[in-house]
């Protein structure tokens, strides 16, 4: 290739030649080239050595006339960089492009994993919906409940959106809310982008004679107060409420959680 740079004919026979027309050299010939004995190509600058052609490029690479041979800086910062940039070299400089390049890929790296959670939480989100719909055709013996899996849907969208709770006091519920605490909290929900339907389904299981059999008396819910933390649950803003979904609470006994979810009314503690 080298020849076809400076040449169209071949150096044997003169005849023309393309770079299609090159096939690699048999074993012999390369053999018997890479015995012949060479002058460094850097000769010129100052290099007096006298190489086997199949050794040059392991030679050139180390020559100490080589402005391209690679060697560490010796000033402290470690960095390796060529021979013709070592009076020019800057440590400072270099590691602060080397701090900035570490930084951008910090970012990138950071970019990447917040779109992996947006994916990881649109798939769960997609799993969700899905076994919920397997659990209603279960539930209504449908083969298609088209109503139920969209309200499912919409349930599992808006309660995705709410932000999680903590509740520190289970001891605090109020089990049986009037209608003045209940009808805020309603309305609450439909500010939040509650669908109309699911927040009075919520506000009606918000009375502990609705609450599945774990938690509908005072004495089962002492004796269940510490499972409660088990509980998945997110906050209703500006109330001490929250609401627990049924399908984000399947990991718990099935005698705690009520299709779609409850409201629960606590006079504190939840964060």
């Amino acid at each position: 290739r080298e020849w076809l740079k400076r040449e169209r004919t071949c150096p044997e026979d003169r005849g023309p030649v393309t770079e299609e027309n090159l096939v690699p050299a048999s074993r012999l010939c390369r053999n018997f080239l890479g015995r012949l004995k060479i002058t460094c190509e850097f000769a010129d600058k100052g290099c007096s050595e006298v190489v086997r052609l199949d050794s040059l490029q392991q030679h050139v690479s180390s020559c100490r006339y080589n402005p391209q041979r690679l060697l560490p800086c010796e000033k402290g910062c470690g960095e390796i960089i060529e021979q013709s940039e070592i009076l020019h070299h800057n440590c400072v400089q270099s590691l602060r492009q080397k701090v900035n390049h570490l930084e951008d890929q910090v970012k990138e790296q950071k970019t990447e994993l917040e779109e992996q959670r947006k994916t990881t939480k649109q798939l769960q989100r997609e799993f969700d919906i899905l076994r919920e719909t397997v659990l209603q055709v279960q539930r209504t013996g449908e083969d298609n409940p088209v109503g139920d899996i969209d309200r499912d849907r919409e349930s599992i969208l808006w309660a995705d959106s709410m932000p999680l709770a903590s509740v520190r006091d289970w001891g605090a519920i109020v089990s049986t809310p009037l209608r003045q605490r209940l009808e805020p909290c309603q309305q609450q929900l439909m500010d939040c982008g509650c669908p109309e339907w699911l927040a009075e389904e919520l506000a009606a299981n918000g009375h502990e004679s609705k609450w599945p059999p774990g938690m509908r008396s005072l004495s089962v819910r002492n004796t269940n107060r510490l499972t409660y933390s088990g509980f998945r649950t997110r906050r209703l803003p500006g109330q001490q409420a929250v609401v627990i979904m049924q399908y984000e609470n399947r990991h718990m006994r099935a005698n705690m959680t009520l299709h779609p979810g409850i409201l629960v009314i606590l006079s504190h503690g939840v964060e």
